[in-house]
């Protein structure tokens, strides 16, 4: 089982994983529940709170994935917490980033520098959200170029 802390990447997961989604501003977190990898994803201002959630992943012998702007642009920091760094969109990365896993092989890094075009980005995964849970249903209709 695959916990993930970011909505975005279970479109990017092979169907026969099994994925959790969790929103931490709807969900708790099951800690008695073992995981095989554990993706999380934040922004400045919960860094913090993402990697008090990596350490204690970690320590449950869970391998650890940190994504997001945060991250990106703060590398090191963000690799004293995680087995592996995700800088920009996941993308490519993150299907080397699951084959690697699989080989026992995951780099420290994983960047992807392209854009993805929008036609050619997967459809998020909705039903594993707790749809009860959200008034509306966010749709990406653009994207802008990383610097």
């Amino acid at each position: 089982m695959a916990y993930s802390l970011e909505e975005g990447q279970p479109a990017l997961t092979p169907p026969e994983c099994t994925i959790q989604i969790i929103n931490e501003n709807l969900d708790r977190i099951r800690w008695d529940n073992h995981c095989d990898l554990a993706s999380i994803t934040a922004n400045t201002s919960k860094a913090t709170t993402a990697y008090e959630r990596a350490n204690r992943f970690g320590k449950r012998r869970n391998t650890v994935i940190i994504g997001g702007i945060r991250a990106a642009v703060l590398r090191n920091e963000a690799k004293e917490h995680a087995d592996s760094v995700v800088m920009g969109e996941a993308g490519n990365s993150w299907l080397l980033l699951l084959e690697a896993f699989k080989h026992n092989k995951l780099k420290l890094f994983y960047n992807q520098k392209r854009v993805i075009g929008l036609c050619l980005s997967m459809i998020p995964r909705y039903h594993l959200l707790k749809r009860e849970n959200y008034k509306a249903i966010c749709v990406q209709t653009t994207r802008t170029v990383p610097p």
